[in-house]
């Protein structure tokens, strides 16, 4: 809820934002492999390119070398060209090293402000009422 109300501010005041879910991200980076030989895909360029990339869900995806070193190319990339990037996640960091790589930790610990937010499962507590 906090990306979608960060993104949609952002959007008012006229940067552009991508908004991707982990799964979504892995298709994005499928893509790429599929259009081998030719330019890279539309999506995949602006995963680099937004003033703004939000992650959203990161950990719930299929995980293998080839999205580690994807999501390595986008983290390292946007950071060195100083673009910002929001990664939502219930992962720890111990638990994004042990899942991704150290690298990629690494970069989050150096480079991001960490929030941890507390509190109940909005999702649960709906299930909840309906029973």
């Amino acid at each position: 809820f906090r990306s979608n109300c960060m993104a949609k501010a952002l959007i008012d005041r006229g940067f552009s934002v991508i908004y991707v879910t982990s799964f979504e991200l892995v298709d994005i980076f499928e893509k790429k492999i599929k259009d081998k030989g030719e330019t890279k895909p539309f999506e995949f360029d602006h995963l680099f390119d937004a003033d703004l990339l939000i992650i959203d869900d990161l950990g719930t995806e299929f995980t293998n070398s080839f999205t580690k070193s994807n999501l390595f190319e986008i983290i390292n990339e946007r950071l060195l060209h100083q673009k910002s990037t929001v990664i939502s996640s219930n992962l720890s960091i111990r638990e994004i090293k042990e899942l991704y790589t150290e690298r990629i930790a690494s970069r989050i610990v150096d480079r991001y402000k960490i929030l941890r937010f507390f509190g109940d499962d909005i999702r649960a507590k709906k299930i909840e009422l309906l029973q």
